[in-house]
């Protein structure tokens, strides 16, 4: 397994990488389309899973960069806020379904991160919570 590390902390580092990819990877070719049979929707927790196994493969090659685990928990706390009411699905074809997406993005990069076993984290002394 060859992982590819990112030593920033920079938030804004990140959140560019997550909206780069999520811009990048949704469409029908790559097979993480946004889109649904009548229009832009949320993610479903089937294309979550399908997104994290997408990391996991990626991250294994080191085709995709690791940030540090602290950073990205930072992160998702800050956005969770964000997210529609659990288990409901937003549709409509407005660029919050695409904002949404990348946070659901973002949580399934890191559920790869953790699934894979790397404890990469500004400090050495941090435990996985």
């Amino acid at each position: 397994m060859t992982i590819k590390k990112n030593n920033s902390t920079s938030v804004k580092e990140l959140m560019k990488f997550i909206y780069w990819e999520q811009n990048l990877r949704s469409n029908w070719l790559v097979g993480e389309s946004n889109t649904f049979l009548f229009g832009w929707s949320t993610w479903n927790d089937r294309k979550r899973e399908k997104v994290k196994k997408n990391y996991i493969k990626r991250i294994s090659s080191g085709k995709v960069p690791v940030f540090y685990l602290d950073l990205i928990e930072h992160c998702i706390e800050e956005k969770k806020y964000d997210l529609p009411i659990e288990s409901e699905v937003t549709f409509g074809y407005t660029t919050d379904i695409n904002h949404f997406n990348g946070i659901y993005r973002l949580i399934a990069y890191y559920e790869a991160i953790i699934e894979l076993g790397i404890n990469h984290r500004t400090s050495p002394e941090q435990k996985e919570v």
